[in-house]
């Protein structure tokens, strides 16, 4: 992530159930797991309250709390767009009478309630303020990479307003031929969800040289000034922005399974495909083309749309699964399941009663992918309305250019009479630029407002051009999933994380807690508490918080690692401990080669963990220990000679990792070493004077007695520690090894 990129800092939750004052320091990906009732599921509502769209608060409303979530709040830093417009002079009389120019009327009357009327950025409003000049000055730098806090401060619902066609404006009499509806056609519309925030503009102690005490003299916007941010210590509040209804993420909670409803989409559908009438219209006007865009081709392009990301979900989900478009002029697919030989077996149509016919596991990710484009289907609305509104203002020398850059599928839909979907893209794609463009420019022609308040209140549609962070939900997400299913949903959260999306779950299941670059929380007494990344023992505490066996936590390795000792363990751990959970490598150590690998621990690896097993040594050559001519080996060599001759008895394979260095503390980093050993003269020079012995002593302390340099448990994790600070790798060949043994495992 850039460091100009937008970024959820945390949440903080003053109450809700039987959370109190919990904070949640955010990461891209988390995993919530507790004891049953320990409010995962809480934490979830919370911030689907928070931030969700109207289907996510809806999917969960008859259990949620919408009055007690007011207070919550979160923290996004680098929010330019959360600024306030500039100030500019406005008619009251027009404000009052433009219920979209709501936001832009809040921002003006806090710019005249700070006596500012000028300014064509917020810095330049800013520099106009009647302020100290080192309030200025920290109003400046908090705006350089505004860090803002959105404290929610009230949750509406609204379901009593009817639902009316886009297109036809339906809803006082008649029929729209897209969608049927008609004048009775108001119970099914869904509740929409009103917001109403807080926005406090934040600066980090210390940052600048004055008290921020002091400043709340300067303005009652600075009445907040000094105080601090829950969860954050080291950021304050420097001024009160204006009340907002939007903040910069949305959180998505897809329903839990079999409660989507199939007619919803279908709405989303309809009011999309009306949505492109009238840019149909422009176009059919303005494309000097002799077969000019359908209707019915907007159809089966947005069929497509809807296909193609469902079935890209669905690739991640649920691999046999599929739908595909068929139809006229409604919103119609057919679902399937393809088998691994390539043959596709249709079970039906999209619908709740013929979706029925799947498992309870393939329902749920079906649901998933379906409510999931619904989202998709409406930001195709926005951005048809928008490109509808902006098409009439396109120069025609601007058209005859977008046509030119795509007069290959020009040409084919010529010849073919009919626009594919391919060729809708491509005349989207290559027109979209400059309908853009022409938007700003629509917008700026109002003389009442500033060129930027009218674009962003009058033309909604294009906030969903801005970044946004998605924040994707699930609660359970191995429910109705076998563990091989389980594994592959979690590389599928996994692949979410990796496209730029955040991935919150809640889960009891150890195949989601052990996910590369994820952080895990444990929920207790409705306080957070953040897991180490090390993998769960049967005793711990989260083990018996998710009531897990030692069976299924066993389940859970796919390949045994057995080193010489707690050093070796340690240094895996801190250089390579992802990867080697990634790959389901349980690294267990024994005390020594002395007791290299005793007959009790060889019969239970035989008997319950039918698992490769490999065992890396120091001083070790694998290519020498299997020289059955070689006679002098090492005394590590030796014993996994015996050790491989003894599972060869009982028909087992075990593979060897040979470390050519005495010890594994050796390949720790130099530098670590010289950041509390300025004078180490490096491995090649140590290891060349412990080579020419003619005894072998233990290396560690010969090490310390030679050189002065301790490796007592304590030192070795402070070295480790200095080489994760400071991202050093490895000395040696260590590297190069370990990365092949994970290739092979």
């Amino acid at each position: 992530m850039s460091d100009d990129e937008i970024q959820i800092l945390g949440v903080h939750i003053p109450a809700y159930k039987n959370l109190v004052d919990v904070w949640i320091p955010w990461h891209d990906a988390f995993a919530l797991v507790g004891a049953n009732g320990a409010g995962k599921s809480n934490v979830l509502e919370a911030l689907t309250l928070l931030a969700g769209s109207d289907e996510s608060v809806a999917a969960m409303r008859d259990r949620a709390n919408l009055a007690a979530i007011q207070g919550a709040s979160l923290i996004v830093a680098n929010d330019s767009n959360g600024l306030p417009g500039e100030p500019a002079d406005f008619d009251d009389e027009v404000m009052a009478a433009q219920p979209a120019l709501a936001q832009v009327r809040r921002d003006q009357m806090w710019w005249r309630r700070e006596g500012v009327a000028h300014g064509l950025t917020f810095a330049e409003a800013v520099a106009a303020w009647e302020l100290p000049d080192e309030v200025k000055i920290a109003c400046l730098a908090a705006s350089a990479r505004p860090l803002i806090q959105y404290t929610l401060v009230a949750l509406k619902e609204q379901t009593d307003a009817p639902w009316v066609c886009p297109h036809c404006g339906v809803g006082s009499g008649g029929m729209c031929h897209l969608c049927g509806a008609n004048e009775d056609f108001v119970a099914s519309g869904s509740p929409t969800y009103e917001r109403l925030y807080r926005r406090t503009l934040l600066t980090r102690v210390g940052s600048t040289r004055i008290d921020l005490a002091d400043a709340s003299n300067a303005s009652p916007a600075f009445a907040v000034a000094g105080e601090p941010v829950a969860g954050l210590p080291d950021l304050q509040a420097l001024v009160e922005l204006p009340l907002t209804n939007q903040v910069p993420c949305r959180v998505q909670r897809l329903p839990p399974p079999g409660e989507f409803r199939v007619p919803r989409l279908e709405r989303a559908f309809d009011e999309a495909l009306a949505a492109s009438g009238p840019l149909i219209q422009v176009m059919e006007d303005r494309l000097p083309v002799t077969t000019p865009i359908s209707m019915s081709d907007m159809q089966w392009w947005l069929h497509e749309v809807v296909a193609r990301h469902v079935n890209t979900e669905l690739s991640l989900t649920q691999p046999s699964l599929y739908i595909e478009s068929y139809g006229g002029s409604n919103a119609d697919w057919r679902f399937g399941v393809e088998h691994p030989d390539g043959q596709r077996v249709e079970l039906g149509e999209v619908d709740g009663s013929k979706l029925g016919n799947l498992s309870a596991g393939q329902r749920r990710w079906m649901d998933e992918a379906l409510a999931s484009a619904m989202g998709v289907v409406e930001q195709l609305r926005m951005r048809l309305t928008l490109f509808g509104r902006a098409a009439n203002n396109l120069e025609d020398e601007v058209v005859f250019d977008a046509l030119a850059r795509a007069s290959d599928v020009v040409v084919e839909a010529e010849r073919d009479f009919s626009w594919s979907n391919a060729a809708i893209d491509r005349l989207l794609q290559e027109l979209e630029p400059a309908l853009v463009k022409a938007s700003r420019e629509v917008a700026g022609s109002n003389p009442t407002v500033t060129r930027r308040a009218v674009f962003e209140a009058l033309l909604p549609e294009l906030r969903h051009f801005e970044e946004k962070v998605v924040i994707r939900v699930f609660d359970e997400p191995e429910a109705h999933l076998h563990v091989g299913a389980q594994n592959s949903v979690a590389r599928a959260l996994e692949s979410l994380r990796r496209g730029g999306q955040n991935v919150v779950i809640a889960s009891h299941s150890p195949t989601f807690l052990d996910l590369p670059d994820w952080t895990t929380f444990r929920l207790t007494g409705g306080q957070l508490q953040q897991v180490p990344s090390i993998p769960a023992g049967a005793g711990s505490p989260i083990a018996s918080d998710l009531g897990l066996t030692r069976g299924e936590l066993l389940s859970g390795i796919g390949h045994i690692l057995i080193v010489e000792g707690l050093h070796d363990q340690l240094f895996l751990e801190a250089n390579f401990g992802l990867e080697l959970r990634e790959q389901r490598v349980a690294v267990i150590r024994m005390h020594g080669t002395s007791n290299l690998l005793a007959t009790a621990e060889l019969d239970f690896i035989d008997r319950y963990l039918d698992v490769p097993v490999t065992v890396m040594l120091d001083y070790s050559r694998a290519d020498r220990i299997s020289n059955n001519a070689l006679r002098n080996l090492t005394n590590e060599e030796k014993a996994v000679r015996e050790l491989k001759k003894a599972c060869r008895s009982r028909g087992r394979r075990i593979d060897v990792i040979g470390l050519r260095r005495p010890d594994i503390v050796c390949y720790i980093s130099e530098a670590a070493i010289r950041s509390s050993h300025p004078n180490f003269p490096g491995w090649a020079k140590i290891l060349e004077r412990f080579a020419g012995r003619r005894s072998r002593p233990p290396f560690k302390p010969w090490l310390e007695e030679q050189f002065g340099i301790g490796m007592k448990t304590p030192d070795v994790r402070a070295f480790l520690s200095v080489m994760q600070e400071q991202q050093l790798s490895p000395a040696g060949e260590v590297v190069r090894t370990i990365n092949e043994f994970l290739a092979h495992a």
